[in-house]
């Protein structure tokens, strides 16, 4: 565990220009929720068979090429007709079922 003293060495090494970096940084730590968020383990639940088998499911899917970016998967049509970028208020381009091609207005 650091002490305060190694704490204030590392402070006086750091560059002016990386000043206001570090102390956001160090500010955030004050947050108990945020720093009980970046101290939390990653995972405290046991990986379970079905975990498992989900994970070798989904990676067989993304080998034979059965799976889509996320900027393709959110340009996909809706049951509305509408773009799902145009739904999220981020194209406008049109009201078709054509998958969106990143428009940002107009039609």
């Amino acid at each position: 565990m650091a002490t305060k003293a190694e704490l204030h060495q590392l402070v006086d090494a750091i560059p002016d220009s990386a000043a206001d970096e570090a102390a956001r940084r160090l500010a955030e730590l004050r947050d108990p929720v945020l720093a009980a968020f970046l101290t939390a383990p990653e995972d405290d639940e046991p990986t379970t068979p079905e975990d498992l088998a989900a994970i070798q499911e989904g990676r067989a899917t993304r080998a034979r090429g059965g799976t889509i970016m996320l900027t393709d998967w959110r340009r996909r049509p809706t049951t509305r007709g509408v773009c799902a970028e145009q739904s999220r208020s981020r194209c406008g381009s049109h009201r078709t079922s054509t998958p969106c091609r990143g428009g940002s207005g107009g039609a």
